[in-house]
């Protein structure tokens, strides 16, 4: 007798229906065309409360405005970037013939942020990578081989884990899910501060009169009271009352609600969970430059660092991993880009220091090498301290020769 498929197995069939996978890229092209040229919208609800579109669009714009590249690490650390690779091509400027590198990581990065998860698919045949929306796409463990399959909707087959590019948040958790009492809060004061001046300022009131009204009447009255005198096209308007009718007003000021303290702790609240610092998203308006300053540098580390990590390493496990000298980078010194002034300074010091070139300081600065600049200099005062005596005698040694 046939032993019964456990129940891993009848939902990995039922899902996958035991297709073959086929790559079907004429199939993915097309479906990317229905997805986003045809009037395809996924968005989410989170992104209906302005901190946590503040802090997506923060993170996600500036992780996709960094250079990426591919860089080849020698048997000396140097490092050299490898412009002719086709993998270069797909991080850096176009991905696929659909979009550029800048909307596909601004894409993926938000997905993750918002989803827990961001998706590519990879056409190692054309050397593509396509952006699959994470609300769309599904995975499955295979019970035989414990390999991890992908679906998502319209797609040819079952994809593996080896061609689907996959950038996880937070162990994978979908931060808007886990989150969900916090955002519940700031969507609630957000809509509440929306219904309150969409309404006039006025939080309602009780309309009374001495006088035996009947079930329809009272509809009538209340009808007429909110046509003619709720909403903010009658704010202030005066109203007039007959039949012996009396209006009180239910009022609370928004200061004894403690209106803006709820709707600014809130936005704390929406900036810690994604780790943005408050000065980032436009919250502190009084903040004193060098405060701005060490803010970006937190950013800098505490927030994009470790996403950029994990692009990186995603990239090279995924697109880099037959060349272990190869490597993904993002360039995130672009972040720390002082005024001129500062720029100036720090590459003074590298200069003199004997750290930089002044070829590779110009190269930094977006600027061709010029002839004689690839020299390192350091200044002659600089020496080791158990050479000071002996320097101190040729010194005098010399001054004494030209008396």
């Amino acid at each position: 007798m046939q032993s019964k498929p456990s129940i891993f197995r009848r939902a990995y069939d039922a899902l996958f229906k035991r297709a073959t996978y086929l790559p079907g890229v004429s199939t993915l092209r097309t479906n990317y065309v229905r997805l986003y040229g045809e009037g395809y919208h996924h968005g989410s609800d989170s992104l209906e409360i302005a901190a946590v579109y503040a802090c997506v669009s923060k993170i996600a714009d500036t992780i996709a405005s960094l250079e990426a590249s591919v860089v080849r690490v020698g048997d000396d650390g140097s490092r050299q970037v490898i412009s002719q690779h086709p993998v270069h091509k797909m991080i850096s400027r176009s991905p696929n013939q659909y979009i550029g590198a800048y909307e596909f990581w601004q894409m993926i990065v938000s997905d993750a942020l918002i989803h827990g998860k961001g998706y590519g698919y990879i056409d190692r045949t054309e050397m593509n990578i396509y952006h699959i929306p994470a609300a769309i796409m599904t995975h499955i463990v295979d019970p035989d081989t414990g390999k991890k399959w992908y679906s998502y909707d319209g797609a040819p087959g079952p994809i593996p884990a080896d061609d689907m590019f996959e950038v996880a948040a937070f162990r994978g958790l979908n931060p808007t899910r886990i989150q969900l009492q916090n955002l519940s809060t700031a969507k609630s004061v957000q809509d509440f501060g929306s219904k309150f001046f969409e309404n006039g300022g006025m939080l309602g009131g009780i309309l009374s009169t001495k006088e035996h009204m009947s079930a329809e009447q009272i509809k009538q009255a209340t009808d007429m009271w909110e046509r003619e005198y709720m909403g903010r096209h009658n704010a202030h308007k005066i109203a007039i009352l007959g039949g012996g009718f009396q209006y009180q007003p239910l009022s609370i000021p928004l200061e004894q609600m403690q209106f803006l303290e709820v709707k600014k702790y809130t936005t704390e609240e929406i900036a810690r969970i994604y780790q943005v610092p408050p000065a980032m998203i436009g919250m502190e308006g009084n903040t004193a430059y060098s405060n701005y300053e060490q803010q970006v540098l937190q950013f800098q580390q505490g927030t994009i660092l470790p996403w950029v990590r994990r692009i990186e390493m995603e990239v090279e496990r995924k697109l880099l991993n037959d060349d272990q000298r190869l490597q993904c980078s993002f360039n995130v010194d672009t972040l720390l880009r002082g005024d001129s002034k500062s720029r100036a300074e720090y590459y003074h010091t590298l200069l003199q220091d004997g750290v930089m070139s002044i070829n590779e300081v110009r190269a930094k600065e977006g600027l061709g090498p010029v002839d004689g600049g690839d020299d390192h200099h350091l200044q002659l005062n600089m020496i080791p301290l158990d050479r000071m005596q002996s320097y101190a005698d040729s010194v005098t040694k010399s001054n004494n020769n030209q008396e």
